[in-house]
């Protein structure tokens, strides 16, 4: 396809639009860290004046888009009640599917903005402090719980909680989205990032430091997540979308990062990987 010199300008703008979203988001993270009340003063000045820049760019608001997001967010919802109702009178339920992936797709572009994440939310999605987290660590850990006594346990108890309670569901509509442990858990749904980046948390939680999100590329070329750890001098990957033992994957870090298999593949490449304290993305040389 040949782009004319107007379809090149529109691209051209809706790639500046999208830098200019991810500029004032990182911008409003700034201004809520920020402690000293001058810089926050200036730092909102930047803001409004980037968010007057994009309103005269775009002919709307930043808080209009912002608005428009959650509707969507909002209509969603409602449609997944509506499936998720066993006597439901209206749509049968395969129309229903249909008419919901629709819509995903029609809004995908939208959805994928508001669900961008700078690399300061990304590590805040590892939490060792939030309510749904600590209501299941309630359910595993021992009393009298310490850390270097108990962990191992604890943790191979927080794995099989994830493999076992939540069920793995794999998108096929291009979108990118993050639960929440509080939507993983109610709806006890997620995908692959969904669940590492919740088991994470809950072995940080457990007080693991070292555990991590990773996310390889797999010789089939499709990307996939897990953790990885370490305990006792010795190398653990836990995946909890695959029905595999809790030490399936513990020893020597070379033997098991070549053991480890999904859907028949090997891992290629890292991508990246991120924690509460620290995200590293990799080249295509590493």
């Amino acid at each position: 396809m040949t782009f004319s010199d107007s379809s090149t300008t529109g691209l051209k703008k809706t790639t500046e639009e999208k830098n200019l979203i991810r500029v004032i988001s990182a911008l409003e993270e700034s201004i809520f860290y920020e402690k000293d009340k001058e810089k926050k003063e200036e730092l909102e000045k930047q803001l409004e004046g980037l968010k007057s820049q994009f309103s005269r760019g775009t002919g709307i608001s930043y808080t209009e888009i912002r608005f428009e997001n959650q509707e969507l967010k909002n209509q969603i919802k409602d449609l997944k009640e509506q499936l998720n109702e066993k006597n439901c009178n209206c749509i049968p339920c395969d129309e229903l599917k249909t008419l919901y992936r629709i819509l995903l797709r029609k809004h995908a572009e939208q959805i994928n903005q508001s669900e961008e994440r700078t690399v300061g939310e990304i590590k805040a999605i590892i939490s060792n402090d939030n309510l749904t987290i600590n209501s299941i660590l309630n359910q595993i850990k021992p009393e009298n719980y310490s850390f270097n006594n108990h962990y191992f346990q604890a943790s191979e108890k927080a794995f099989n909680y994830v493999k076992d309670k939540i069920k793995y569901v794999k998108s096929d509509i291009p979108i990118s989205f993050w639960l929440s442990p509080k939507e993983i858990v109610s709806e006890k749904i997620g995908d692959d990032e969904d669940q590492a980046t919740f088991l994470c948390s809950l072995l940080y939680s457990l007080g693991d430091e070292t555990a991590e999100v990773a996310v390889a590329e797999m010789e089939n070329s499709t990307p996939h997540a897990f953790v990885i750890t370490e305990w006792d001098n010795k190398f653990l990957l836990l995946d909890p979308t695959q029905k595999t033992n809790f030490r399936a994957f513990f020893g020597n870090k070379k033997e098991v990062l070549e053991k480890y298999l999904f859907n028949g593949a090997h891992i290629k490449r890292f991508l990246y990987r991120f924690n509460h304290a620290k995200y590293e993305q990799f080249n295509q040389d590493n």
